[in-house]
């Protein structure tokens, strides 16, 4: 899933960061592997500890990519000292070898998001999308972990471009994620933590909340608007009048959900989040109460009201999600947020925080996942594979692993769990009801859920004092921190938002917000061809005259934009700004471009461009380019505050002009207040 937005970031504030010290006292240690550290709680005391628990999945990270480098503790079950190697051809296994390595320091964005849909996941776990279900069943057939890389290249239709496809296989370091690593260096991270489908986001949330997706394996209508009958532990927790709200990043009107009709009148965007996977969340009416915007839980964190359960979707699927090509950093930045929040307000003291990821992402992983679990149900599921045959599943096959951490002052510090150790001995995301039934006094949802490991022996008997309070900075540039705000339609505003408030908005500025580059960038031509015969009535140059199907000419986007509408009428080509010259510009170094001289608008025309025509691939290497890009620019804003900024200022398009301004202001301003000036920090006006 990605949102067809054109370049989306946080502008950038500078802020002097003055040392923080946790507000829980103690330093104490404490390292596990494989069990939490200290006595664990006897009979049913856990239960009487945490009163709230707050789950947030992300989207779309194998363990290995994403905890895969960790040397904080060696016994973490990563890529640190192992070769995790996969050949560009199958059928040429000793060939052309690509083994799996650092992720280089500058690289925030994936640009090539995986096949992982249930057949291409198949494809790198069994080297064919149609591997042999009772040859798997009996122990004849066994994953060799070989094909993510090339399927990578089928997916993305390239061949021999080793960089590129062992983007599918690399890991990132510490220096990618400290706030990942932070937190799992200070609570509980699982390293034999499955998904529980081998395949895309929807059913794996399904099984998040329901134990079992319905029989569903792709992301499909069924998940819109309650096409799901089966009880999830939404309804469970009402039935045991258990509070909860599902709290949503996932669309742009701040309520955190859309009705059909609102998605029909494209007056929302974005995706509903997964309680309204459920046709009872819809029919009884908790939608109206228990699903609502992310800024909500900042506020009932703050206040000391979060409900009993607490699940939060992130959104999806371009900027804080991790989903490729969401940006890591705004990932990071999302994450700390929510934990901050969390440790900040009055009921930290009595919370769980569940952090996982839905599904690998077609993200290749060095450990076999688990086969011969139970289904959620009988349902089995069908798609059709690359290779135009169909192929059947019936969800005895976990997904690869995933990283999950638990983060509490009731579990220890510095733990590695490795594997469940009761029922199914196996972590995956059914774990996670699993373990709340017992919390709750629930029924096991589905055979899924009952054989589940669960992780009550990780609690601890007395609370922790060392819990910290704030996670380090995002990895973002030069000490400029990521503290909130957007770019949407190329014109800017800051966003409200305090530092624990640290998310991206999605909400669009709307038509009544118009300026004069705006306009200007209206006036630029589009290219075009007309699909049919158009007769002199259109009078398209004035005299009259009738324009052939197939006439190529240049309109003002204003027009241009407008025919497009008309599917069988006009149909836009790409400008040649954004021609392939360009574009392989940006992936070779996005920042030795010239992008006044390609075009004064250059930014802001594609963001337009690429948001009202269908542009996917234009979308992700415009978003790269500008994240590139602004790191640059704030970089030199911030350095060069007494030097003749002319020469550099030549390079840049208005719109990155306009950011270079905001961001050589703010470090006046701080310059000035650090030095004891009067001069305080004002917030800059939007443009």
């Amino acid at each position: 899933m990605v949102m067809i937005q054109a370049a989306s970031v946080a502008l950038l504030a500078l802020t002097a960061v003055a040392a923080q010290h946790s507000s829980h006292a103690g330093h104490g240690h404490s390292h596990g592997h494989g069990h939490g550290h200290g006595k664990t709680p006897s009979g049913d005391d856990w239960t009487k500890n945490i009163k709230n628990v707050v789950v947030l999945v992300q989207e779309n990270r194998s363990f290995d990519t994403l905890a895969g480098g960790f040397t904080y503790d060696s016994s973490i079950d990563g890529l640190v000292g192992k070769q995790f190697c996969n050949p560009m051809n199958i059928t040429q296994p000793t060939q052309n070898i690509v083994c799996a390595d650092k992720i280089a320091p500058a690289h925030d964005v994936a640009i090539d998001d995986p096949n992982h849909s249930v057949t291409g996941t198949s494809f790198g776990l069994y080297s064919t999308y149609h591997p042999d279900e009772a040859g798997i069943k009996d122990g004849q057939v066994h994953a060799t972990l070989k094909g993510f890389v090339q399927e990578q290249q089928v997916a993305h239709k390239f061949t021999g471009n080793e960089s590129r496809a062992s983007e599918i296989i690399n890991y990132y370091t510490s220096a990618h994620i400290p706030v990942f690593e932070d937190m799992a260096k200070n609570y509980v991270l699982f390293d034999q933590w499955f998904c529980d489908v081998p395949g895309p986001t929807n059913p794996n949330r399904a099984y998040v909340t329901s134990g079992t997706s319905h029989g569903h394996g792709s992301n499909d209508a069924g998940f819109d608007y309650g096409g799901l009958p089966q009880k999830s532990i939404f309804q469970q927790l009402s039935e045991k009048n258990v509070t909860w709200i599902n709290y949503s990043n996932s669309t742009d009107n701040g309520k955190g959900y859309g009705t059909p009709e609102e998605f029909a009148a494209k007056s929302v965007s974005g995706f509903n989040p997964d309680s309204l996977f459920y046709n009872w969340t819809w029919t009884s009416g908790a939608v109206n109460n228990s699903v609502k915007g992310i800024a909500q839980f900042y506020e009932d964190a703050k206040n000391g009201d979060l409900p009993q359960f607490t699940y939060i979707n992130p959104e999806c699927c371009s900027f804080d999600s991790m989903h490729p090509p969401s940006p890591i950093s705004l990932g990071e930045n999302f994450i700390k947020g929510i934990y901050e929040a969390l440790t900040s307000s009055p009921q930290w003291n009595q919370t769980l925080f569940i952090l996982t990821f839905d599904e690998g992402g077609g993200f290749g992983d060095h450990v076999v996942p688990p086969v011969n679990v139970p289904a959620g149900d009988g349902i089995t599921y069908t798609e059709k594979a690359a290779d135009g045959k169909n192929a059947t599943f019936d969800f005895t096959r976990l997904g690869v692993r995933v990283p999950t951490m638990l983060i509490s002052p009731w579990v220890g510090k510095g733990v590695v769990e490795h594997g469940g150790s009761n029922k199914g001995r196996t972590y995956s995301h059914a774990s996670i009801q699993a373990t709340l039934s017992q919390l709750w006094d629930l029924e096991n949802l589905t055979p899924r859920t009952a054989w589940s490991s669960t992780f009550e022996h990780l609690f601890l008997d007395k609370m922790r004092t060392d819990t910290p309070a704030t996670l380090p900075p995002v990895n973002s540039c030069s000490g400029v921190e990521i503290i909130g705000g957007e770019i949407l339609d190329a014109t800017f505003r800051v966003s409200r938002l305090n530092c624990r408030q640290s998310h991206l908005s999605m909400n669009s500025l709307g038509d009544e917000y118009y300026d004069i580059d705006s306009i200007l960038a209206e006036h630029e031509k589009l290219p075009g061809r007309f699909s049919c015969n158009v007769g002199a009535e259109l009078n398209l140059t004035g005299e009259g005259i009738e324009v052939p199907s197939g006439t190529k000419v240049e309109l003002p986007y204003w027009l241009a934009s407008a025919l497009a509408t008309f599917e069988d009428l006009f149909a836009v080509e790409m400008p040649r700004i954004y021609n392939n010259r360009v574009r392989n510009a940006i992936l070779a170094g996005p920042t030795s471009l010239d992008t006044r001289r390609i075009h004064p608008y250059f930014n802001r025309l594609g963001s337009m461009f690429a948001r009202n025509f269908v542009q996917e691939q234009l979308i992700i290497i415009l978003k790269m380019s500008f994240i590139a890009r602004l790191y640059m620019i704030v970089d030199h804003a911030q350095t060069v505050l007494n030097t003749d900024s002319s020469h550099f200022l030549r390079r840049l398009d208005e719109t990155e002009r306009y950011l270079f301004k905001v961001a050589h202001d703010s470090a006046v301003a701080v310059k000035h207040w650090q030095s004891g000036s009067k001069n305080l920090l004002q917030q800059a006006t939007p443009l």
